[in-house]
């Protein structure tokens, strides 16, 4: 473009004009441009015809790759200084691109993993030490942590999270749920964003039991409207409010069964932060003898073969192949990292309902490599608890008294499976332990060990 302003007297606009019909290589345009180009430098600036035809082949012809070459220039740039940035400042690189994605859960869980094999701390939501977005703190031994952004939590907006940032920074760390409720402004928390904070994790330093917590939700939004309306009315106690106001007794709830704590974390983070649901398959995953992503991932030899993977879907994308059949897209999680298969219509048929975001599963895969890229095709689905139910693992229950039995009774009926259920409990006054074979074969998932060890009066639960 330069050329044909400072040769040929082109305008910005005739410039521009001939940089497109060069790019797009339109032959009737070119034509028009050649003579235009070879006129305009022998009157503007003297050069002969054959001179100035010669530049305008040359143009043409760099036409052809420069615009490229540009483009490669300036992203191996950028690419060299996020490499240089990720080299020596790390944390700092891992805190400014997971805030940049802030919105998109898929490209925060990547960022994690990959600062987590750095051996960089992402830590779980913490409303006394996260930011509205991602940032560092050092811990005593001098090693640093990313606390994960409140606003990068589902459905609570970075304007009401910059509010309880202030809040904290104004009054000091949130001594309590309710502490929390009474300095914080009841037009910034409402039910939804007290139930994502919850879901997420981020009270579990106030206190870890987050079906408490959630059934706590309206006592908290009424302590918060109470405060804030005094603060309004700048009303103050006959006694000036010498001693801050004792917290009421929580509601008595059981803690959320792990299946469903982290279902609830999953829909408010968009994937898992404090634990995976694979972890409590980790004895059954052994036993079908299910390879972890990252090993498969991993193997040198680039053989095609058969796998058993398993893995928490995490989307699913559904379309129509050229002959108006179904295929899916589906990404899984397991705890080496996440991965992507394709579902043809023969297993969406079979095993749809197990394909659904949220739901665990065992996949038998088919594995092409395609140059360095591992491509999964998936071959047969079955739905995880099914597979462990299925393994013939068994159960060890101890208890101290016969009280808990009734409630085990309860949970162990209709569980009909092939694993064997034993109580083990103490006689001769705690001297010796009798184990007791109940009749019958049951269904051992980690949904019903994780049941039965809530029951009171059970001590431990051992899977065998």
């Amino acid at each position: 473009m330069l050329i044909a302003r400072e040769l040929a007297g082109y305008s910005l606009g005739e410039a521009d004009e001939l940089r497109r019909a060069m790019g797009k290589k339109i032959k009737e345009q070119m034509a028009g441009h050649r003579k235009r180009f070879i006129e305009g430098a022998g009157k503007n600036k003297n050069v002969p015809p054959d001179i100035a035809e010669q530049i305008f082949d040359q143009a043409e012809k760099f036409a052809g790759y420069g615009f490229n070459k540009a483009h490669a220039t300036a992203y191996a740039q950028v690419a060299y200084q996020t490499a240089w940035l990720k080299a020596n400042y790390p944390v700092e690189f891992f805190c400014a691109s997971m805030t940049l994605d802030i919105g998109s859960p898929e490209r925060l869980s990547i960022f994690r993993q990959e600062a987590e094999r750095l051996g960089i701390t992402v830590a779980a939501p913490d409303i006394n030490a996260s930011g509205a977005l991602f940032v560092a703190s050092k811990r005593p031994d001098g090693s640093e942590v990313i606390h994960y952004a409140l606003a990068a939590i589902r459905n609570v907006g970075r304007a009401a999270m910059d509010h309880v940032v202030a809040a904290r920074k104004a009054g000091g760390k949130f001594r309590s749920l309710f502490d929390f409720a009474r300095r914080v402004d009841a037009k910034f928390v409402n039910r939804r964003i007290l139930e994502n904070l919850i879901a997420a994790g981020a009270f579990d330093n106030l206190n870890s039991n987050r079906a408490q917590v959630h059934a706590a939700i309206d006592m908290m939004l009424g302590e918060a409207s109470i405060t804030s309306r005094e603060r309004e009315s700048a009303q103050v106690s006959l006694f000036g409010e010498v001693e801050s106001p004792r917290d009421p007794p929580l509601p008595q709830t059981a803690q959320w069964t792990m299946p469903e704590r982290l279902a609830r974390e999953f829909g408010a983070i968009g994937f898992y932060i404090s634990a995976h649901p694979l972890d409590e398959f980790a004895q059954t995953l052994a036993r079908l003898r299910v390879v972890p992503y990252a090993e498969l991932a991993a193997d040198k030899r680039h053989d095609d073969r058969l796998a058993t993977l398993a893995g928490s879907v995490i989307r699913r994308q559904e379309r129509r192949t050229r002959d108006d059949k179904r295929m899916a897209h589906i990404g899984f999680s397991d705890s080496s990292g996440m991965f992507e298969a394709v579902a043809f219509s023969e297993v969406l048929v079979q095993a749809s309902q197990h394909l659904e975001p949220g739901k665990s599963v065992i996949l038998d895969v088919a594995t092409r490599w395609d140059g360095d890229d591992l491509k999964l095709q998936i071959m047969k689905v079955q739905n995880l608890n099914d597979a462990a139910a299925q393994t013939g693992a068994g159960l060890r229950i101890f208890i101290d008294d016969p009280k808990p039995l009734t409630s085990i009774h309860e949970r162990l009926k209709n569980q009909s499976g092939k694993g064997l259920v034993t109580l083990v409990f103490p006689v001769e006054k705690g001297e010796r332990e009798v184990e007791l074979e109940l009749p019958g074969r049951y269904a051992v998932t980690p949904a019903l060990k994780g049941a039965i060890r809530h029951v009171n009066g059970v001590r431990e639960v051992e899977e065998v």
